[in-house]
């Protein structure tokens, strides 16, 4: 038997002991516990310090876990944790042939049309927003309407909802302090989804309703056409010097006649006019 076996020998020796004084009952060298007052026994198992660490290891590790759990459940339930198969579910969708609005079934579908108001806008006017988020941000920064509509100019209408956990690719637009993306009213839009139809179709103001995108899962919008006019430019300025425009009571008809230019006279010495008295004589 070499050394180092008879020094670990004696330490695990110890360490049993020093385990036993600690954590063992009294019968095998731990503390004596006071006895209960109702029952006159001593309780070692509940009255030892390992089952309060082994209670404090429990709730350290359940802690984490539970509070883990309930912000992935929250994330799902906001639609924020985007699906593994959505990106090839968008691929096989707009690899699809487009499908008119008035025979678009159930189901994974790809349809186009004109964005149309449908519950409220983020402003005012024939092009308003319905749809605003940072480039390149989350969808958790986006804001959007409640409910837009999807029109084929025909009066058949699919409904939009969810759109503020849409993925919407559109043109970049840099007027602010950051580059933005947004969905107008008039665009022409790509739509890829899961399509919900009604069994009958919803007679409504702006036409027939047949269904809702959105409402099954994440969706995906792509302006195809962007009718909102571009800013105005200003007029370009010419280097030379506008002529003065002419004052109202100057008009063309109404300016007097300019006078003849008189005649130079010749410049030639005179001779000097007869004095009378030489005439006289």
């Amino acid at each position: 038997m070499s050394v180092l076996e008879l020094v670990r020998i004696p330490l695990a020796q110890l360490e049993i002991h020093a385990l036993a004084l600690l954590l063992g009952p009294p019968e095998l060298g731990g503390q004596p516990v006071p006895e209960s007052s109702g029952g006159g026994e001593i309780d070692w198992l509940f009255g030892a310090p390992w089952p309060k660490a082994a209670l404090l290891v429990a709730v350290a590790v359940a802690v984490p876990f539970f509070v883990n759990s309930l912000t992935r459940a929250r994330k799902t339930r906001r639609g924020l944790r985007p699906k593994p198969d959505f990106d090839l579910s968008v691929a096989k969708l707009d690899a699809l042939p487009c499908v008119p609005l008035a025979s678009a079934a159930g189901g994974p579908t790809h349809v186009e049309g004109v964005l149309r108001e449908g519950e409220g806008a983020l402003g005012t006017g024939e092009f308003a927003c319905i749809y605003h988020n940072r480039h390149g941000a989350g969808r958790a920064t986006a804001i959007a309407v409640d409910l837009a509509l999807l029109s084929d100019g025909e009066g058949t209408l699919l409904g939009l909802e969810g759109l503020e956990q849409a993925r919407v690719i559109a043109p970049r637009e840099d007027g602010g302090p950051h580059d933005t993306i947004s969905l107008y009213l008039g665009d022409r839009v790509q739509v890829l989804g899961d399509l919900l139809v009604f069994d009958a179709a919803r007679d409504i103001s702006e036409g027939a309703l047949r269904g809702m995108l959105g409402s099954r899962g994440q969706i995906q919008i792509r302006v195809l056409e962007r009718a909102r006019p571009a800013s105005p430019e200003s007029p370009p300025t010419s280097p030379a010097e506008p002529e003065p425009e002419p004052e109202p009571d100057s008009g063309p008809s109404e300016r007097a006649p300019e006078a003849p230019a008189q005649p130079e006279t010749p410049d030639t010495d005179l001779p000097d006019s007869p004095n009378p008295t030489e005439l006289d004589a």
